[in-house]
């Protein structure tokens, strides 16, 4: 009897998902950007999701380290989907919620599994860049629309933003990708224009609207 409890012990046991988050400089930006997401418990975590039919045991969320290492203790044996996700927040802008390609893990009991999850593709982009009408004026205190094209994103509805006195954007935490700015009073004839972000990018550059009001 003692040699089957012994077994029981060992297999409830579970393995281990162990690992790094890469690269560290991603961390520090999706850190940087988070603005109050952190304190609701929004910041970059991983998750581990079964894929198995029967229901399995949740194993808790893990929060990334500044260093990126991460350990997942006690995890069933089984297919696992592993998760990394982190939320960005900026001034009147609702949260944005970037993740990663998802990893498949296979742990076996009393094993250990290690991983590497790869960020920088996903690392949040920032804009710190002048609008400029076409007759070259700062489009000073516009209100914008702010449109991702093509993105996954949590909403596909435009939000406002507003540039500064000086005519200047200042956005954080925009995921990657292709994006579209139309004056928010413009109508018709309003201004508009177009730019990409890159993984990690600080566009710096100015933004010409198309036409002059």
């Amino acid at each position: 009897a003692s040699d089957v409890e012994e077994l029981d012990l060992v297999a409830s046991a579970g393995g281990r998902v162990v690992g790094r988050v890469v690269p560290a400089a991603a961390i520090a930006a999706f850190r940087a950007a988070a603005g109050g997401a952190e304190q609701l418990g929004l910041g970059p975590r991983l998750r581990l999701r079964s894929t198995a039919a029967a229901p399995q045991v949740p194993v808790p969320s893990v929060e990334v380290a500044s260093d990126g290492v991460f350990e997942f203790a006690h995890v069933p044996a089984g297919e696992w989907v592993l998760e990394f996700d982190a939320h960005t927040t900026d001034v009147g802008r609702a949260p944005t919620r970037h993740i990663a390609p998802p990893l498949h893990v296979r742990v076996a009991s009393t094993r250990t599994e290690a991983v590497e999850v790869a960020i920088g593709g996903i690392a949040p982009a920032d804009v710190w860049a002048p609008v400029l009408r076409i007759n070259g004026e700062p489009a000073a205190r516009c209100e914008l629309r702010l449109q991702a094209s093509g993105l996954d994103r949590d909403s596909s509805a435009p939000e406002t933003v507003q540039t500064d006195e000086r005519g200047v954007l200042a956005l954080r935490g925009l995921r990657p990708g292709r994006y579209r700015l139309d004056e928010a009073a413009g109508g018709a004839g309003g201004g508009t224009v177009a730019f990409d972000l890159e993984p990690g990018e600080r566009r710096l550059a100015a933004l010409w609207l198309s036409s002059s009001r």
